[in-house]
Parts: C-alpha cells; sequence; structure tokens
C-alpha cells in the first residue's frame, strides 16, 4: 500500500547580506562597482545606480563574508567557507582564479596589505584562531598560524591593513587582545591596551593621524600606532548621551557617525574633527533600514539593507530608493510547523524570514522580517492559533497571528528578549500551556539555559546552568509526566569558547516543582546528548556522539533516569548526517533519513520502508506527516494508519 503525499512549493525567500560589507572595487577603467554577498545565495556586483550582476558561488564554495579590492585595479578576491579563494574580474562579472586553501570554515573578513599579501581568519574546526597569509602576487598560500594568539584568543573580526605593510588583528572571546603581524616575516606582537576592553566593532578604523579607533555607542577610544597604547578618546560631536552610531566607509576607510535621536550625518576630516556629511540622516527609509554603506561622490551616501534594497543619500539629507537587488533564492529550511488546518509553516537559514504554505491551494508566501535582531528562526511552536517564534542572534521572542492582516512590527510583532547573556534557540515546543524554549549562551561564553513563555502574560521565566558550562542541544516535552528533557552540549556556541568539561547530561525538568526530577550523564566519552523520543511508552531514547554520531542509542526509564539498555542504531553510513527518529501517530518508533521513512526497531534497526525518497524536518501531527523534500512540504495523509 503506497501512501497518498501531497506536495506544495515553498516560496522563494530574500536571502540576507548577513555580515558582508559592501565594498567598493575599481574598474580598470577607473569607475567604481561594489561587492556584496547572500549567505547560501551568491554573490552579486553593481553599480551606484542599482545595475547589478550575480556571480554563482564556485562550486564547494558555501558563502562568503570576505571581499578585498587587488592591488590593482579590475580585481578582487574573495574567501569563501568551504576551503576556496577566488580572484573576480570586476570588469567582466567572472572569476579569473579559483583556488582550494586550508580555511575551510566561516572567516570573519579579510585585509590586503599594498604589496599584496592577503590576511584572513577563521576560527577553525576545532576552533584554533586560525590565521592565512595568502601571497596574492605568486598565488600561494605564504604562512598559516594556528593560533595567531598565544593568549587563548580564538575570533579575528575585521582585521586591517596598515601603512606599513603589517595587519593589526582584533582578537576576540574568550578575551581580548591586538595582533600585529608582518606578513612577509611572520612577526606577531600582542597587545591589550583597555581600549579592547569595550569590545571590536565593524567599524574598527585608522584615523588620519594614525591612531587606531575603537567606536562605543558613548565614546571612541583610540590608541596610537604601531605600539598600540591607550591614547586619548576621541569625543563624538556633540555631547549627547550612549546612542551614538558608527559605520567604516570600506573603501578609503573613513569613519563616520550620527545619533539614534536624529541629527546629521558626520564624517571624521583630514584633521581628525568631525565635520558634516549630510544635514540630516536616519538609516530607515519607510520599511527598509540601510545596514552598509559606500561614499558617493558630492557628499552623497549609498546604503544597502540586509535585504538588497540599495539606498541613495543626497546631501540634505533625503534618501531614494534605487533597486531591490535579485537576491531572492531557496535556502535549506530548519524548521516545519505545521498548524491545526491547512496552513503549514518554515523557517530558513540566516534570513529573518519565515513562510506560510496552505496546503489545500498550494499557496504560499514569504514573511519578513520577524525580528529586530537579526539572524534566523531557530524554534518554532504552534500554539492557541499563533506561531511563536524564537530567534538569534538576541534570544528573541516573536509571535505572528495568520488572521491578522499587516507586516512587521505589529503581525509579527516582538514579544520579548530572554537576556540573561543568552543567543540563540535550539528548539520550542508548547505544552498547551506555556511555551518552552533552550537557548544557548553569547559566543564565547558557556551555559545555556531553559526558557519558559507565558503567552497569556508574554513574560518569561529563565533557568540558567541546570548543567554548569553547558549548552542545550535540544529539547522534548513530556505532557502526561509534566516533564521537559533537555540535551546538553559541552561546546560554546561555534566553538566560540574552550569547551566545558565532558560528559554531557539528559535533564528531566520537572514543569510544577521548576527544578530538575534528575539529571544523568550516561556516557563518560559524550561531548553531546540528544533526546530522540519519548514516550516509548515508559523511556526516554537519547543518543550520545562518542566516539561519532550515533555512537550510541541508550534508552533511559523516564522515571529515574536509569539506563535500561545501550542499542547499536544499525543505521547505513550513508544515512549518518540525515536521521531523524519520531514517535507516531499510531506510538510506534519511526526513523526518516534521505532514504525514506522507516520503522525502527532497537533490536532489529530500520525495517522496510513506508516513504521511499528524502523525508527531511518531519512532524506528526496525528495520524498525518509533514516532512520537506527539495523545496516543498509533503504531507503524506494516515501514514501511520498503514498496516
Amino acid at each position: 500500500m503506497t501512501p497518498d503525499v501531497r506536495f506544495s512549493p515553498i516560496p522563494k525567500t530574500l536571502l540576507t547580506f548577513i555580515n558582508v560589507s559592501m565594498v567598493p572595487v575599481r574598474t580598470r577603467r577607473g569607475e567604481t562597482r561594489y561587492l556584496c554577498a547572500t549567505w547560501g545565495g551568491a554573490i552579486h556586483l553593481f553599480d551606484a545606480e542599482g545595475h547589478a550582476q550575480v556571480i554563482p558561488y564556485p562550486e564547494g564554495g558555501l558563502g562568503s563574508y570576505s571581499f578585498t579590492p587587488a592591488v590593482e585595479n579590475g580585481f578582487a578576491w574573495a574567501i569563501h567557507t568551504g576551503g576556496i579563494i577566488t580572484r573576480i574580474d570586476v570588469d567582466k562579472g567572472e572569476y579569473d582564479f579559483v583556488q582550494p586553501i586550508p580555511l575551510k570554515v566561516i572567516n570573519w573578513g579579510a585585509a590586503i596589505t599594498s604589496d599584496g599579501f592577503l590576511v584572513c581568519e577563521s576560527s577553525g574546526n576545532p576552533v584554533q584562531g586560525e590565521v592565512m597569509v595568502y601571497d596574492t602576487k605568486k598565488r600561494c598560500v605564504a604562512n598559516m598560524f594556528a593560533p595567531v594568539s598565544q593568549h587563548g584568543n580564538l575570533y579575528c573580526h575585521n582585521p586591517r591593513a596598515a601603512s606599513d605593510g603589517c595587519v593589526v588583528l582584533p582578537i576576540g572571546v574568550p578575551g581580548a587582545e591586538l595582533i600585529r603581524l608582518d606578513p612577509r616575516t611572520g612577526m606577531r606582537q600582542s597587545f591589550q591596551p583597555s581600549a579592547v576592553k569595550g569590545g571590536f566593532s565593524q567599524s574598527l578604523t585608522f584615523l588620519p593621524d594614525g591612531r587606531l579607533a575603537f567606536p562605543h555607542n558613548e565614546r571612541i577610544d583610540t590608541v596610537s600606532y604601531p605600539d598600540c597604547r591607550d591614547t586619548e578618546p576621541l569625543p563624538y560631536p556633540d555631547p549627547r548621551p550612549a546612542g551614538w552610531q558608527t559605520f567604516r566607509d570600506y573603501g578609503d576607510g573613513r569613519l563616520f557617525a550620527y545619533h539614534t535621536d536624529g541629527g546629521p550625518l558626520y564624517v571624521i576630516a583630514d584633521n581628525c574633527r568631525w565635520r558634516k556629511y549630510l544635514e540630516q540622516f536616519c538609516p530607515r527609509l519607510g520599511n527598509i533600514t540601510s545596514a552598509m554603506f559606500c561614499a558617493l561622490p558630492r557628499r552623497r551616501l549609498l546604503g544597502l539593507s540586509l535585504f538588497g534594497q540599495l539606498v541613495r543619500y543626497e546631501t540634505d539629507g533625503s534618501a531614494k530608493l534605487i533597486t531591490q537587488l535579485d537576491n531572492y533564492g531557496y535556502q535549506h529550511v530548519q524548521y516545519l510547523q505545521p498548524t491545526d488546518g491547512a496552513l503549514v509553516f518554515t523557517t530558513t537559514f540566516i534570513n529573518m524570514s519565515f513562510q506560510q504554505v496552505d496546503t489545500s491551494s498550494g499557496k504560499g508566501r514569504n514573511i519578513h522580517p520577524c525580528q529586530f535582531h537579526g539572524g534566523q528562526v531557530a524554534g518554532t511552536a504552534w500554539h492557541d492559533g499563533k506561531l511563536w517564534l524564537a530567534c538569534y542572534s538576541g534570544a528573541e521572542i516573536s509571535v505572528y497571528d495568520p488572521k491578522l492582516g499587516g507586516e512587521w512590527p505589529q503581525n509579527p510583532r516582538h514579544v520579548l528578549d530572554i537576556g540573561k547573556e543568552q543567543m540563540r534557540p535550539c528548539g520550542m515546543v508548547s505544552d498547551g500551556h506555556d511555551i518552552w524554549t533552550v537557548t544557548h549562551a553569547q559566543y564565547g561564553k558557556l551555559g545555556g539555559a531553559l526558557v519558559r513563555v507565558d503567552p497569556r502574560t508574554e513574560t518569561c521565566k529563565v533557568w540558567r546552568n541546570l548543567v554548569p558550562d553547558h549548552n542545550p542541544s535540544g529539547l522534548r516535552v513530556d505532557k502526561e509526566r509534566r516533564r521537559v528533557y533537555v540535551g546538553t552540549d559541552i561546546n560554546a556556541d561555534c566553538n566560540s569558547a574552550p569547551p566545558a568539561k565532558k560528559p554531557a547530561a539528559l535533564i528531566a525538568f520537572d514543569m510544577d516543582r521548576e527544578v530538575p526530577a534528575w539529571i544523568v550523564r550516561p556516557s563518560p566519552g559524550a561531548g553531546k546528548i540528544i533526546v530522540l523520543a519519548l514516550p516509548l511508552p515508559d523511556f526516554v531514547l537519547i543518543a550520545t556522539n562518542d566516539p561519532g554520531f550515533p555512537g550510541a542509542l541508550i534508552l533511559l526509564d523516564a522515571a529515574t533516569g536509569e539506563i535500561r539498555r545501550w542499542f547499536d542504531p544499525k543505521l547505513p553510513k550513508e544515512w549518518t548526517t540525515s536521521w531523524v527518529f519520531l514517535v507516531g501517530g499510531d506510538g510506534r518508533l519511526y526513523t526518516a533519513s534521505s532514504a525514506g521513512l522507516f520503522r525502527y526497531d532497537l533490536e532489529r534497526g530500520p525495517g522496510e520502508a513506508i516513504i521511499d525518497g528524502p523525508v527531511s524536518i518531519p512532524a506528526v501531527r496525528g495520524r498525518d506527516l509533514f516532512f520537506i523534500r527539495g523545496h516543498e512540504i509533503a504531507v503524506a495523509k494516515n501514514v501511520f494508519d498503514m498496516p
């Protein structure tokens, strides 16, 4: 018997220019073009009038956070996540050089020296604070430093090239320091002036008098160069208190400042004094908020939003939308949320969006933005006719009512920020009365949290560090036993700090007493525990990651946490990156993978396929199964009634 599976297309989403600055580059004819990129999408090359070319990522290039103009006009360099460096011919709008490099994960910026040394960083995997020096003239890796810091700091954001041929590396988490690197010799010096204690912003830059500026919202700290000693702070243009915002032009490095209460846009002149650049300035134009800027001739400004809207600002501060860059596309789905009707919601990676699809008609739409802080929706719950959203990067809760019209910030709308140094949610579940989520601590910190959101009062209660220094790996809610089960992970988010001590744990949190009923560490070598399924009928099924993942399946007594059985997963190797366990509407255990949906027996492993073909992100609603296949939502009606 073949199940009835129906498919509805997921609408294309607006891809976000997260963490990618708009970088001006010169053509061989001396004209200016601008480079930017969508994470998971493509590179965009455009001019000030919005005429754009889309350059697909090279094979294996998963995204890019780093562009630098080449030493000679007409070319630019891009560092791609996935371990690839490319040179872009700006005049032709295509790559003229593609080469593998040792940096395999996300890099957070690059700088090129006047003699052609490109310096870029990635955190590494496992994290180790790698810095690569690439000789663009010889087209080879000249040096690798791993780690570059001798103090244990791991992340370099926004390196800056100095006039003496060296590069300044702002190294952060868990501490902070400046490293002056000579890419020609490999000589490194570490400095820790008090100016770095306030953190590093993307607008860190060299001032016309040679000092380094570290902008904060109340003041701009400075240090001398090359000895990196603290010098007098640079005051803002007027004495208004906190609320100053800055950005750096990625063409000439000039520093701009404006106040969130309104007023002019200022720029640092050659004498290190502020002068007006625009008479009035606000980054917001209607529903568009520019996040990246480049100066134009005649004291004008080009702004780019995270969603690809290009805005031109005139000298008097008036602004005009020039174009919407063609940055619609498909991202991989992170969460799938059925409702109690025909509506189904999906969320996609890193783009502040979610998608609404009516599976009865096949019609859908993309909804953006849905949060203040930027990032992705990292957990959803359907509760009392509304979609609740847990969002990175501010551990932010939003809500959307499909019965109401409007758009952000009215609907969807912001509800609360979780706070307490929490950052990335990883799942969200309703117990019918309250909504539960778990969150990672901020970058560079350990100690995640379990959070209960009260949808009636729109408040939350936070339990942090239930297992000291561990981040959560996810959660499951057991309504009958009034428990929330949370697995833990010893690693900081994105490996941004040294890991906590093994082993990982499983927490059974009592909803009524508001304390853990029990905490167990079932495997001494486990760095991560994931709750797979419950109840079965009186057990919790978990998986460990020692030595691989899944290293083992473990059946625990739901009442006590006592280990009842260990099992070999018996999963084919080709499934190991795609399998998911679930309890069907018939109460039986299933596993879903790139090969299909299978009934699963703990002793014998997967049985005969119920659904053939990829079954990704499965969600159970009664006797029906919802899942993702490609760029479509699939609904398998009554699949759990099949013999």
